[in-house]
């Protein structure tokens, strides 16, 4: 196993070999050896076709019917213990397991809800057998209770003289454990036929293809994608595959002893145990490695998508509306989605830390395009900031009051055109500031440059007009705390010429 390349089930193997000797019980709750070092989450993940089955199981099986009905028979003896003990509080009762993972067989009998199995099938890479296939084969993933809230109505029901304090409980599960548990072990289903496991020498295997068929698909319920494969009547096998293999394959084609292969089943471990008084079975649980999902990140970023469209939504909101939330958003819109686009990309940051590395390689491309996008979306919200235009030329024509109209510079004309968007210098979100574009055109009416600004109407007389000084033109922007005067080239430059055709909003 080690010359193929496969050191956790080499590691496996060794630890079977050294062990006293040990049937495994196949009681689904019985008491055995437990190795949870050897075999990670982390590592198993690695794989495609399990990580397939992972995710399948966190995003889709633990949300069934079934799963909720199990996760109600787990959770209801321990609400009315907790009740009756009087442990529930203005925030209800707090479930955590985590102090029970000191004994990961109990903790697997009384806080699993769901499972997901993985078969043979999809432990290969591709047509090839991988370290997975030899460590475990065939295995489950389980998800548990982690920790869960239980809140509800609580009320007093009478019966006759006597009263009885009740509850109407409503359990939340917010996080889960998901883990795996198989057996280390060689029994067989059938005394008559055991479990072909291939050719094997010291140099490495091969496998007797008919024979392996027959393994991977006797057992009914084997998922293959999302089909389910009923039990296959076995394919036609002789007695090559109780028969050592030599596969010749020196130049002249004689017998070498590193050629010949020779036949293993789940039987010849157990004649090994009997004859040296040496291999024990035992269970392989990753208990240190148990990872728990917090199933509330989900929601959480729905509140927040919900949020941020809202929040982009609100300040887009004509100028003239009198309903208060929406005179807010237009004041707050752009804190607003600064706040909640940094919540989103915080919770989406913390999922991506902790899981990169059960993602192949496509996947985080894809993700490293996605986070790319999002530090985009914030450097542009915190540094530039989310501009909307309010402006109205046909109501707030301001070329008179500011200066606009047409100039000659140099022998060109341009054509200045100052619009506002009306002066909110009343109400409860009183401003002096209006906002107010300055659009450039040449003679034929070709926009060479624009300027969203801000103007403040009660400052120094003739600060607001605009000016043309030196071949430039000069105009006052009162937009924040760093009021300054700015200016713009007259001819202007081809990055103005370029910037007046992006989207307001994303400059």
């Amino acid at each position: 196993m080690d010359k193929m390349g496969w050191p956790i089930s080499a590691k496996l193997a060794r630890e079977w070999f050294a062990s006293p000797k040990h049937a495994y019980n196949d009681q689904l709750n019985s008491v055995q050896p437990i190795d949870d070092r050897t075999v990670s989450l982390e590592w198993a993940l690695r794989f495609r076709g399990a990580l397939e089955r992972f995710n399948q199981l966190v995003r889709q099986a633990i949300y069934t019917p079934n799963a909720a009905t199990s996760a109600r028979n787990t959770l209801t003896p321990v609400i009315e213990k907790s009740f009756a003990a009087g442990q529930m509080n203005a925030a209800g009762i707090v479930i955590d397991t985590t102090p029970f993972l000191t004994d990961l067989l109990q903790f697997h009998v009384a806080w699993r809800f769901q499972y997901q199995s993985v078969s043979s099938v999809d432990t290969l890479d591709g047509t090839a057998l991988t370290d997975l296939t030899g460590a475990l084969a065939n295995f489950n993933f389980y998800a548990a209770v982690g920790k869960a809230t239980v809140t509800g109505e609580r009320y007093y029901k009478y019966e006759g003289k006597n009263k009885i304090f009740c509850l109407e409980p409503v359990a939340q599960i917010t996080h889960i454990y998901v883990y795996i548990k198989d057996s280390y072990s060689f029994n067989d289903d059938s005394p008559s036929k055991s479990q072909y496991l291939g050719h094997w020498n010291k140099n490495g295997m091969v496998l007797s293809y008919v024979a392996a068929a027959n393994d991977f698909f006797k057992s009914s319920n084997l998922n293959v994608g999302n089909s389910t494969i009923e039990k296959w009547h076995y394919l036609p096998e002789g007695e090559e595959v109780n028969k050592p293999i030599d596969k010749r394959t020196s130049l002249f084609r004689k017998f070498m002893a590193k050629d010949v292969y020779w036949p293993v089943h789940n039987k010849t471990y157990r004649e090994w145990r009997a004859a040296h008084n040496r291999g024990g079975d035992f269970m392989t649980h990753p208990g240190g490695t148990m990872k728990m999902i917090r199933l509330i990140l989900r929601a959480i970023l729905v509140v927040g998508a919900v949020a941020l469209v809202a929040a982009i939504v609100w300040p887009f909101l004509p100028p003239g509306a009198t309903n208060a939330i929406a005179i807010f958003a237009l004041k707050n819109g752009k804190t607003a989605i600064f706040i909640v686009t940094a919540v989103i990309f915080a919770a989406y940051f913390y999922w991506l830390l902790r899981n990169i590395a059960h993602f192949g390689r496509a996947k985080r491309a894809g993700l490293a395009i996605v986070t790319l996008g999002l530090l985009a979306c914030l450097a542009l919200i915190s540094l530039g900031g989310v501009t909307t235009d309010d402006t109205d030329c046909q109501r707030f024509n301001y070329n008179a009051k500011m200066n606009g109209g047409i100039k000659q510079v140099d022998g060109t004309t341009y054509i200045v055109n100052i619009c506002g968007s009306g002066a909110r210098s009343h109400g409860f979100f009183a401003d002096q500031n209006e906002q107010v574009k300055l659009v450039i055109t040449d003679a034929n009416g070709s926009t060479l440059a624009t300027r969203l600004f801000f103007v403040f109407w009660d400052g120094r007389p003739g600060e607001d007009s605009i000016k043309i000084r030196d071949g430039k033109l000069i105009y006052f922007d009162a937009s924040d705390q760093y009021d300054s005067m700015r200016s713009i080239s007259l001819p202007p430059t081809l990055i103005d010429w370029v910037a007046a055709r992006i989207p307001i909003w994303l400059r």
